[in-house]
Order: C-alpha cells, then sequence, then structure tokens
C-alpha cells in the first residue's frame, strides 16, 4: 500500500521536477528568442562575401531572404473563445535590402516580411498573420 508521507506528495511533483531540471540544463544562450536582432539582421549577407564571383564587386550592397515554417498543436488553446484543438503551419519569409558605403554617409535599406498560418479552425487573426508588412 502506501507509506506514511506518500499522502504529502503532489501525483505531479516528479514532472515538476523533470521540468526544473531541464530548464536548468537548457543553454539561453544558444536559443535566438532571448537574444535582440542584430543591424542587420543575421540572415543578411554582403553580396561580395559571396562565392558568386559576379558579386566580387559589389561589396556596397546587403541582401538576405529568410524563411521559417513550423507546425503548432494546440489543444484547448486558451486564446480562443471556446476551447478546440488546432493544428496550423505558421509561415513567415523576410527579405532584406541594404545599400551602404557607396553613398556615404547615406544608407539605405528596407526589409519586408510576411507572415501567415495554415490548416488553421479559426478565421484570420493578428495573432498569426502579419501579411506584407515593411519593416
Amino acid at each position: 500500500m502506501f507509506s506514511q508521507n506518500s499522502s504529502l506528495r503532489h501525483p505531479t511533483a516528479g514532472r515538476a521536477s523533470l521540468a526544473l531540471l531541464a530548464a536548468m540544463m537548457f543553454n539561453a544562450e544558444a536559443y535566438d528568442g532571448t537574444h535582440p536582432e542584430t543591424d542587420p539582421p543575421r540572415y543578411v549577407r554582403n553580396l561580395a562575401a559571396t562565392s558568386i564571383a559576379a558579386f566580387d564587386s559589389l561589396d556596397w550592397i546587403d541582401a538576405g531572404l529568410d524563411f521559417r515554417e513550423r507546425i503548432e498543436f494546440r489543444h484547448n488553446d486558451l486564446r480562443r473563445p471556446f476551447l478546440a484543438t488546432d493544428e496550423n503551419f505558421l509561415h513567415r519569409t523576410r527579405a532584406y535590402f541594404g545599400i551602404r558605403e557607396i553613398l556615404d554617409p547615406f544608407r539605405f535599406a528596407v526589409e519586408f516580411e510576411d507572415s501567415r498560418a495554415s490548416n488553421s479552425e479559426f478565421a484570420e487573426d493578428t495573432r498569426d498573420f502579419n501579411k506584407y508588412e515593411l519593416i
């Protein structure tokens, strides 16, 4: 049966201590979400630094393209008016184009972002959708 002290233990105490241990072992430095975005962003490269020979003389242009896709399984999502399960795909596309050093002291940069979700059970809202935005 149960020992005397077993009635004092919470049934999820083992899982909570495992989660705490995992959080302590987690290397926060390697997680991109904890660092602010650099200027220019990390996905941007100088065209002269690429291995394409035609771009060797274009050291004054920075360009970048970034695409991320992930799936989220939301079981009983509390952000919705009723509890439901939603399995949606989240897509983000970013593009950057910048000119520097050739027109010093003037510089020019434009960054574009498009965020969408697909396969969702709910209508579009601002939590997952941010279509066609200049940053």
